[in-house]
């Protein structure tokens, strides 16, 4: 009797594609094509899952330091308005810092909203939002001793202390977007917002100094100050973008808002210790702020939009 080794072959010797019968072979044919497709069907989901994932991500953070902005922004407004309400003796209309107060905290509390548990957010942005959380809880605290105790200084150190807050996160919000395609941007917003910043700390200086009809020296080392941080933003904003994007949103760095604000803060500081009105009104002041702003404004959003 012969053995089973000797009438039947081997499991690798029916494996050979040569000893494959005509319906295998044939059904191979039609099922390999339709695997490849399903795998690279899957892979290709895969994918779209993840750039659709990275991009709700990505506009989450784009909105979000949006809000962050929107924040700031009326804060500055407020520390404007409470120094130079402090500055006049605490004489001037009341009703308008408290409906700056209402507008803050309508901003602060859609921000809050928008966050949610502040641990949704990557890297160091849930403790910078706590520390924000912490310092906007102090504003009803601040808002007593604006009407009661605090001078002018104390007045603009404080709100800035804030404000300082909410740029850090914004910071922290801005690198979350930073990837190798957005890394410039993200950069240039950071840089964007901090020169905001030292603009809208020198109008409140200087409101002050107009309201009291003097430039101390203390007010002159604090907006030039400012100037040196504000040089040093400008720098960095120009060193995140590529030139043609510098062409798009650099403009406000040269062009005549920001000259006339330059000019009139000038004239401004040439009557340090000189008791004595400025040579420049509120009014004139205010309206150049206002445009050197807006047009950083301008910039940002477009920065945003992209």
């Amino acid at each position: 009797m012969s053995s089973n080794t000797e009438t039947r072959p081997s499991v690798m010797t029916r494996l050979h594609l040569e000893n494959w019968s005509l319906p295998v072979k044939l059904g191979a044919v039609v099922l390999v094509p339709i695997l490849l497709a399903l795998t690279l069907g899957g892979l290709r989901i895969a994918d779209q899952t993840h750039s659709a994932a990275d991009l709700a991500a990505r506009d989450r953070y784009v909105d979000l330091e949006g809000q962050v902005a929107a924040v700031v922004e009326q804060l500055q407004a407020e520390r404007d308005q409470a120094a130079v309400f402090v500055a006049g003796n605490r004489s001037g209309d009341i009703n308008a810092l408290h409906a700056t107060f209402g507008a803050v905290d309508a901003s602060a509390a859609r921000l809050q909203s928008s966050v949610g548990d502040p641990n949704s957010l990557g890297g160091s942005s849930p403790r910078a939002y706590n520390q924000v959380k912490g310092s906007l809880g102090g504003l009803p605290q601040l808002r007593g001793e604006v009407s009661n105790q605090l001078d002018t200084i104390g007045v603009i150190s404080n709100y800035t202390g804030i404000i300082g807050s909410l740029n850090r996160l914004d910071a922290s919000l801005d690198r979350q977007l930073d990837t190798p395609e957005q890394a410039g941007l993200a950069s240039g917003l950071g840089a964007l917002a901090e020169a905001r910043e030292q603009v809208a700390l020198q109008h409140a200086v200087i409101a002050v100094a107009i309201a009291k009809e003097l430039v101390s020296p203390t007010d002159a080392d604090t907006v030039r100050a400012a100037d040196a941080q504000l040089g040093s933003a400008i720098d960095q904003f120009r060193a995140s973008l590529t030139l043609d994007q510098q062409n798009r949103w650099g403009g406000f760095i040269l062009d005549q808002s920001t000259n006339q604000f330059q000019a009139l803060k000038q004239a401004a500081l040439s009557r340090v210790g000189g008791l004595g009105q400025l040579g420049i009104s509120a009014g004139d002041w205010d309206n150049a702020y206002r445009a050197a702003t807006s047009d950083m404004d301008r910039s940002g959003d477009g920065i945003r939009s992209q």
